[in-house]
């Protein structure tokens, strides 16, 4: 059961088509040990914040196999900073303990008051908007309530302003690597046939 929260960060809930939302499944990702960091376009993923997959079904990912998830034990907060300021967010998420989510502007004020689930639901995702009347959400900040990090999963992470795509100097980074082990295939295919 997807129970929906949502949280209004200004004057009043806007009514945003989230046709014009990129949406960042976290399937294209690779899963390497490391902070995501700014891997997509328009947002930038706090420390800790690496992508895993999908291995228990006490966290279940919302599409795919693949989800955003706070890898730091001593950190329980996944952060976001948006390129731009954006007026919504939407995202699914898992927690044992509950979260604690906050919506700041670019002066790392607190846009209204922060939303905090009680309880976890394992094994079910819970869905979040978070909406304001102005393009003020600059970050925001997703709190495990139980105080440690990893217990906390995050997946089709929506706004408007992002794309869903990876940023292109990691495109490139990659299709360079690509291209080099092409490459050394070639040259040990080269020296095999001999």
């Amino acid at each position: 059961m997807n129970t929906k929260k949502v949280i209004a960060v200004a004057c009043a809930l806007t009514s945003a088509s989230r046709l014009f939302a990129g949406t960042i499944t976290f399937d294209d990702a690779p899963i390497t040990g490391t902070d995501l960091g700014s891997f997509y376009q328009g947002v930038t993923f706090g420390e800790g914040a690496q992508v895993i997959p999908q291995t228990t079904p006490l966290y279940p990912a919302h599409s795919g196999n693949q989800f955003l998830s706070d890898q730091d034990i001593a950190n329980p907060t996944i952060s976001a900073t948006f390129s731009t300021p954006q007026s919504e967010l939407d995202f699914y998420f898992t927690c044992a303990d509950g979260v604690t989510i906050t919506a700041f502007d670019s002066s790392h004020n607190a846009l209204g008051s922060p939303l905090t689930t009680s309880t976890g639901n394992l094994g079910t995702l819970d869905h979040v908007t978070i909406t304001s009347g102005l393009d003020n959400i600059a970050s925001v900040e997703i709190t495990d309530n139980g105080g440690l990090g990893n217990f906390l999963t995050i997946d089709d992470f929506s706004s408007r302003g992002i794309s869903g795509a990876p940023a292109p100097d990691v495109t490139s980074t990659f299709a360079l690597l690509g291209i080099a082990g092409a490459g050394l295939m070639a040259v040990r295919r080269k020296f095999a046939a001999r």
